[in-house]
């Protein structure tokens, strides 16, 4: 399977209106706030070239961005 890089993770979070570039460091971590109130949080590797493995981009949409 092959999986997105990160760059094109982080221009899917920047074009999602419901994600906000929270901070930088190491990583750009974003957060989504849901309509119940629970806020997702996700980080994006700054190799925006680079590709992820299969099962972390599975974790990355079920567990912290809820697609």
């Amino acid at each position: 399977m092959k999986t997105p890089t990160w760059g094109e993770i982080e221009a899917f979070l920047n074009a999602d209106g419901g994600c906000t570039f929270d901070r930088g460091t190491k990583h750009d971590f974003y957060e989504k706030t849901l309509p119940n109130g629970k806020t997702l949080n996700t980080h994006v590797s700054r190799a925006k070239d680079k590709s992820m493995h299969p099962a972390t981009f599975k974790k990355m949409c079920e567990l912290q961005l809820g697609v």
